[in-house]
């Protein structure tokens, strides 16, 4: 499957967020698995591109793998580590 120039241009510019967990929570798999969930660990460096502007479930990475999240959980369980911009390579 390609992924679409525009939708590339705009997470390659895209500002990203890194938090630290400090008390694990659970995150939602964006693909259909044998398991619909996992536990985020103590420790992890999660990353997002979202906004966070409202409740609800936001997308995170873990180790590359996107996730769903609720704003809540990212609010109350990690803390900020700062943000990155992501560069692309062309």
């Amino acid at each position: 499957m390609s992924i679409p120039d525009f939708v590339l241009e705009r997470y390659m510019s895209s500002p990203i967020a890194r938090f630290r967990v400090l008390s694990s929570f659970v995150a939602f798999h964006t693909v259909v698995t044998n398991k619909p969930f996992l536990t985020v660990p103590i420790g992890s460096i999660i990353e997002t591109g979202e906004e966070f502007h409202s409740p609800g479930l936001f997308e995170i990475r873990l180790n590359d793998q996107p996730l769903l999240a609720f704003m809540r959980d990212i609010d109350e369980c990690t803390e900020p580590m700062g943000l990155v911009r992501a560069v692309g390579n062309g």
